[in-house]
């Protein structure tokens, strides 16, 4: 595999019920050009199952031997990555399906640019996604 445009990270620990949907949202990226680490923090629930049933290439699952906490875990997937740009991605957060399309658009017009992405809801934060 070449070295990708972009590292998806998402970080997990025990919330195995939202990360199935955030892998989701990150392989149906309109822009395939991406690698996605996942860092499982010592997961007692069944995480890790669930990343295996995913086949793809772009899949790179790491599972700790202990937890090491979420800044480590960060810390550590940032060393992983592979891609020229890196999104780091919570287990409970869904992308945007074009959210890589439209970075590799910014990033044509300045390739100096550094980006930050917010959460966007749609109603309440206690009801909205």
């Amino acid at each position: 595999m070449s070295t990708p445009l972009f590292t998806i990270a998402i970080p997990t620990y025990n919330r195995v019920q939202f990360l199935r949907e955030a892998i989701r949202a990150a392989l149906n990226q309109s822009f395939a050009d991406f690698e996605l680490l996942i860092g499982d923090n010592h997961s007692t629930d069944n995480s890790e199952e669930a990343v295996r049933q995913f086949k793809d290439r772009r899949i790179r699952y790491f599972r700790h031997d202990t937890n090491l906490g979420p800044y480590a875990n960060f810390d550590f997937l940032t060393h992983q990555a592979q891609g020229a740009f890196f999104v780091l991605n919570q287990d409970d957060d869904l992308l945007h399906r074009d959210f890589l399309q439209h970075c590799r658009e910014a990033i044509a017009l300045d390739p100096a640019v550094v980006m930050y992405a917010a959460t966007w809801w749609r109603g309440s934060q206690a009801n909205g996604f």
